[in-house]
Parts: structure tokens; C-alpha cells; sequence
């Protein structure tokens, strides 16, 4: 199946859609039929498939009630009715099926339809927070092929009288897209648990994981070219050219199921709800939410079915990440009482998760700022974009944070440590404050190892301890 969406002329601008999908007249044909005609255009799987959700007009003037969902079987189409454009060349996934179809007064019966006529808009984005959320696991994939790749040239390549990975700058730079992995792992796992204890939150938290995981998978490849030097541009010699396919290929997921921008506009348009909601949180809403952080962070918890029909338009100002801060802090503050860890580490993570808080204050006061300055339109300019973005840094930092403080006892002895807890919430709160004291140089060196161990022993680069496929570390 793919899902026909988008076309030629209006890219993202999906109520522009100009594929119509008209009821005929029954006296003339006998059955409920509907006449399909135009363009859709950039359709992953648009050849292969055999069937198509199509995003069609059946209003002829539009608006947010003025379009429906159809899934077009082709095995049942006159074949006379419809046609492809082209394959489109693409810069990578050269061997995907990326092209369009035109339907030329194709008839399919009204039994097509999904849902009721007029809701195609409302089904597409209530679908599309399911895609996106699990976009994020693509992501990952890429940046960790990307860290492997590098990684076995770095333990392996001998320069300067030693192999690349004692080089400083290249330890750092390892480090620190290991640190990115971890950082996207927490945001992406705590997503695909999410769809399942508060769908009706993920208008906004499938937008910032499909903004936040591509974004940051692409940035920590291309710093990765850096520590393959030459080899970043040869598509022969190490590991066959793999990491310039990785890096040209990883581009397509924050392109597809809304763009890096359709995604940061959601948040923004729903950005100052969020921040009211939090300012007016009481008592019982902070033990319901106190309730759900252990069901949705807790990764040995067992979660409910999935259910669909909670999801929902908008957040109705609920964000249960980034309201969680105060219950996180409570946390902390027991913590060296209670557990058995580095109290040096437990003393960088506190001001840390306090810094978190002040970040989120200084924000709401930002927004609040913003509005009144600038009235509705503010939503679209570039300075909301700007918060839009911190807002997702924000979110996975607090992430990050309830990830370690929910399964301590549960990931082993690198995880519970929290070392690499320090090095994640100190790189996303540089952003907002560049000039920080530095981390423990014994941080980042313990990072390093575990890296180099998963690397040996074939696991994914990722909190939790997932076996890969293929070569097994006795088979090296």
C-alpha cells in the first residue's frame, strides 16, 4: 500500500489538494460511484503498491471539511483510467519507488471511501501521528550504522603512530554522536510507549519526535565524516561506501510524513496552550500524571492496546514530559538516600534537571512575550519556530531524565551510573547556555568504552540491550 497524499503543485499545502473525487449520478450508473481524477505526485511505493490511500477533493470548495480518504484498489481500476509519471531521481534511496499516478475519470465505488465524507483531513493527521512517532526508528537505524561504520575504521586505522580512536578530537567526536543516540533512543522508545498510555497527547509528541530524532541523526553523521577523513567521499575501500549511502539516504525521513517544518508548526501552533495548561496544574492532575510517568517510563511495564480512537487533534494544553519536571526533581531529591550511586554524578544531574526548569520558565515567559507583541500571526514567525525548536531539546532532555530515573535498577551498570545521563542533558542545555563548566573528562571516557563494548559485542548502540542481526561478536 502508499499513501497519495501530496502533489506537484502544493507540496505540503494539503487542503490546496486538487485530485477531485466527485459522486456520480446514480440514475446513470446504477451504484454509488466515485470519479477520481488528477495528479498525485512524490508517492513512496506509487508503482509497487497495489493499493493507494488517496487524499482526494469532494467538496468542490475545499476547506478542512472539504476532503476524504479513498483506498484505491488498481487491481480493480480500468487500467485505460490511470497512469505513472516517471520514477523521480533522488540524491539517495535510489531503489525506492518514488514517483506519481494521474487518474483519468477512474470510477471506484462509494464503498472505497474512509470514514465519512469530509473527514479525510481530520483521518490523515490522526493517522500521520502513528507514522511519525515510528519514523523516529528509522532514524535511528541510519545514525546507528553510521556510528558502526566509523567506529570500526576509527579501532582499526593506524595513523600517527596509533589508531584513530586515541586520537582527542576524535574520542570527542565519537562521544558525542554516541551521546546523540542515546539522547534519540530515550526520545524515540519513550514515544512508542506514549502512543500507548496517552495518544490523545501525540498531536504534539509525534511532532517532536519526527522533528527532533532526523534532525539529530543528520547532524551527528555529517559530524561523523569528520573522523573518516578521505574515506567520508569514497564509495569504495571501508565497508564499501556504506556511510556516504547512510548519509545521503537519511535525509528522505525528516522530508516525509511532514517536513521538518510542517512538524515545528504544529508545536508552535499549540505552543502557548501548553505553557497555560502547566501554569494551572493541581493537586489530583499531578498525581494522575505522577501515575502515568511509571506506565509509560517503567520499560519492564507491560503496556495497555493501542487504542486509536484516543487520539486527538490537539493536546488540550497537556504535555506530560515537560509537566513532569517538578515530580522529577522530588526524585532526585531522594535519590542519594535511596540509591546506590556516584554522589559525584547525582551532583552534576541535579542542577542539570534544575536547569531544565528554569529553561522551561524562561520559555513560557518568551511565548507569553511573543503573543502579546505580535497577536496570531506571531505562531508562523520565525522567533516561535525558534522556541519550537528549544521546546523540542527541552522534551528530550526531560526524556532522558525520566528514562534513567524509571529503569536504574533495570539496564545495567552503565546505564544506572548516569554518567551518560550528564553528558545527554549537558549537550542539549548548551543550546541555551554555550559557555558551561565542563563535563568530567571520566565521563566521556566511560562512554567511550561502552560504546567500543556494544560495537564488540554486536549490540545496538542504545540504553536498552538489542541483539543485531547478522554477524554475532564470536563470528568477528
Amino acid at each position: 500500500m502508499a499513501f497519495a497524499l501530496t502533489e506537484r503543485l502544493h507540496g505540503g499545502d494539503v487542503l490546496a489538494s486538487n485530485v477531485q473525487a466527485f459522486e456520480q449520478n446514480r440514475a446513470q450508473t446504477g451504484a454509488e460511484i466515485y470519479q477520481l481524477n488528477g495528479e498525485k505526485w512524490l508517492i513512496n511505493n506509487c508503482t509497487r503498491a497495489r493499493a493507494l490511500t488517496v487524499f482526494a477533493r469532494t467538496d468542490p470548495a475545499g476547506g478542512p471539511r472539504g476532503f476524504s480518504l479513498f483506498l484505491v484498489d488498481k487491481a480493480r481500476l480500468d487500467p485505460k483510467s490511470y497512469t505513472y509519471c516517471a520514477k523521480i531521481k533522488t540524491h539517495g534511496i535510489r531503489g525506492a519507488d518514488i514517483s506519481g499516478i494521474r487518474f483519468q475519470t477512474s470510477q471506484i465505488p462509494a464503498a472505497a471511501r474512509i470514514g465519512q465524507t469530509g473527514t479525510g483531513l481530520e483521518v490523515a493527521l490522526l493517522g500521520l501521528m502513528i507514522t511519525r512517532t515510528m519514523c523516529a526508528g528509522v532514524s535511528m537505524g541510519t545514525g546507528d550504522s553510521a556510528l558502526r561504520t566509523v567506529l570500526a575504521f576509527a579501532l582499526k586505522r593506524q595513523i600517527y603512530g596509533d589508531s584513530v580512536v586515541a586520537i582527542p578530537n576524535a574520542q570527542k567526536t565519537l562521544v558525542d554522536a554516541f551521546t546523540d543516540l542515546l539522547i534519540a533512543d530515550c526520545a524515540s522508545l519513550a514515544a512508542a510507549r506514549g502512543l500507548h498510555i496517552v495518544p490523545e497527547q501525540f498531536s504534539v509528541w509525534s511532532a517532536i519526535a519526527k522533528y527532533f530524532v532526523p534532525t539529530t541523526v543528520e547532524h551527528l553523521i555529517r559530524d561523523l565524516a569528520i573522523v573518516l577523513g578521505a574515506r567520508y567521499y569514497l564509495r569504495e575501500a571501508h565497508n564499501s561506501g556504506i556511510f556516504q549511502k547512510l548519509l545521503r539516504d537519511c535525509g528522505v525521513i525528516s522530508l516525509f510524513d511532514g517536513s521538518t517544518v510542517v512538524n515545528l508548526s504544529v508545536i508552535c501552533s499549540q505552543i502557548s496552550s501548553l505553557f497555560a495548561y502547566r501554569r494551572k496544574i493541581n493537586a489530583e492532575q499531578t498525581e494522575k500524571l505522577r501515575l502515568r510517568l511509571g506506565a509509560r517510563f517503567s520499560l519492564d511495564r507491560p503496556l495497555p492496546e493501542f487504542a486509536a480512537h484516543r487520539l486527538a487533534l490537539s493536546n488540550r494544553g497537556q504535555d506530560d514530559v515537560l509537566q513532569s519536571m517538578p515530580i522529577a526533581l522530588e526524585q532526585l531529591d531522594a535519590l542519594p538516600a535511596s540509591a546506590a550511586i556516584q554522589a559525584d554524578v547525582v551532583a552534576w544531574i541535579m542542577p542539570l534537571a534544575q536547569e531544565i526548569v528554569e529553561q522551561i520558565n524562561e520559555m513560557d515567559r518568551n511565548v507569553q512575550a511573543l503573543i502579546q507583541a505580535g497577536g496570531r500571526t506571531v505562531y508562523k514567525s520565525p522567533a516561535m519556530f525558534e522556541l519550537a525548536k528549544r521546546y523540542c531539546s527541552l522534551h528530550a532532555a526531560a526524556t532522558c531524565l525520566q528514562m534513567w530515573l524509571y529503569n536504574r535498577r533495570l539496564l545495567g551498570d552503565f546505564f544506572a551510573k548516569g554518567e551518560w545521563l550528564v553528558l545527554c542533558l549537558d549537550r542539549l542545555l548548551t543550546i541555551f547556555r554555550p559557555n558551561r563548566n565542563p563535563v568530567p573528562a571520566t565521563f566521556g571516557a566511560a562512554a567511550l568504552q561502552e560504546a567500543i563494548r556494544l560495537y564488540g559485542q554486536n549490540q545496538a548502540f542504545s540504553i536498552v540491550a538489542f541483539q543485531l542481526a547478522g554477524q554475532t561478536a564470536a563470528g568477528r
